[in-house]
């Protein structure tokens, strides 16, 4: 028999920031086609991009990463997911967590969805080969675990909140940054370090579009990636105006700066996915093929692989610093309070 449209559903994405914004996707979906805001479960350093969001009816945290202490939160999670009547929709990536959430929902008989994981993992290893994968884009498993089975998937879209653009707002006018400068956003680092852009290909990059317009490049990144922003900035001086925010901004005033930039130009990391979601022009940076597959979608988005000239990303960033910033095609940031 089949069972009734629940009224409420929990959204668990409790890895990496980066997936949390794509699972913005999912929860998209579900609060249209529910007419209600959704419950996330995330880590506690993704929590604070939900904040301010109406799609978010609560955010529950999982605290630990301890393969134990985690597991026990997330039962908690479920347990009381089962005694509100929630759908659950897993939107895990890291394969034993997605497996584990997979089965305790099979034992509690949960209503519940599951991100293809498998066809996900086999698509990201076919595109950096080169092939073709399976679905276009690794945006349509987020949409198919909500249920769009057909058609283009939304765009991730984040919503700022009005304190992060304010707190962003006040100290961008305390640099005094020069009449007619471009402020781009240049992220080095990367949870892992092959999707690192090399410091070798960032700073003649920088140098030669700086040598075009003025820019000012703003550089961030966490506390724990300070050399490698430090090895930019000694790369780039003096002859390009830069200032290091590593280790400096929450993740929503993060959101905020990348809403305010002209471009942004980094790896594949949180902050790249993040810059898609508020509408921010994009140059990504690739260590392989697959930037069709997992990055941004849309208007206002360049890639490049590492290994490419680097004249060919310099006139990638000069193309999107002339452009308009796109209006369609690409998710624009929503300023809510917060």
């Amino acid at each position: 028999m089949r069972r009734r449209e629940p009224s409420s559903t929990t959204v668990f994405s409790v890895t990496y920031i980066g997936d949390l914004v794509l699972a913005m996707i999912a929860v998209d979906i579900i609060a249209r086609r529910l007419q209600r805001s959704v419950a996330v479960v995330a880590a506690p350093q993704a929590a604070p991009l939900l904040g301010g969001d109406s799609r978010v009816e609560r955010v529950a945290l999982v605290h630990s990463s301890h393969p134990l202490i985690w597991r026990a939160e997330v039962l908690c999670h479920l347990v009381r997911a089962k005694l509100r009547g929630e759908t659950v929709v897993n939107l895990e990536v890291y394969s034993p967590r997605w497996e584990f959430l997979r089965h305790l929902a099979a034992v509690l008989d949960l209503e519940a969805s599951h991100l293809d994981l498998v066809g996900l993992l086999d698509d990201n290893r076919r595109s950096a080969r080169g092939q073709t994968p399976a679905l276009p884009h690794r945006a349509h498993y987020y949409s198919r675990a909500a249920g769009l089975d057909a058609g283009e998937p939304p765009l991730p879209e984040l919503r700022v909140s009005a304190d992060a653009v304010g707190s962003v707002e006040t100290e961008l006018r305390s640099l005094r940054l020069p009449a007619g400068s471009s402020t781009v956003v240049v992220h080095p680092g990367s949870s892992e370090e092959r999707r690192r852009a090399p410091v070798a290909l960032l700073a003649p990059l920088l140098r030669e579009v700086a040598s075009v317009r003025p820019i000012n490049v703003l550089v961030v990144g966490t506390e724990t990636e300070r050399p490698l922003s430090e090895k930019l900035r000694d790369a780039l001086a003096p002859g390009v105006s830069t200032t290091d925010w590593t280790g400096r901004r929450s993740l929503p005033e993060l959101a905020a700066l990348l809403a305010k930039a002209a471009l942004f130009i980094g790896g594949d990391s949180g902050p790249l996915k993040i810059a898609e979601a508020v509408g921010t022009r994009t140059l990504s940076l690739w260590a392989a093929t697959g930037g069709s597959f997992a990055g941004p979608r849309g208007l206002g988005h360049r890639m490049v692989q590492f290994d490419s000239p680097v004249s060919h990303g310099v006139a990638a960033a000069l193309e999107l610093l002339a452009s308009p910033r796109p209006t369609a095609g690409v998710a624009t940031a929503t300023v809510s309070g917060g």
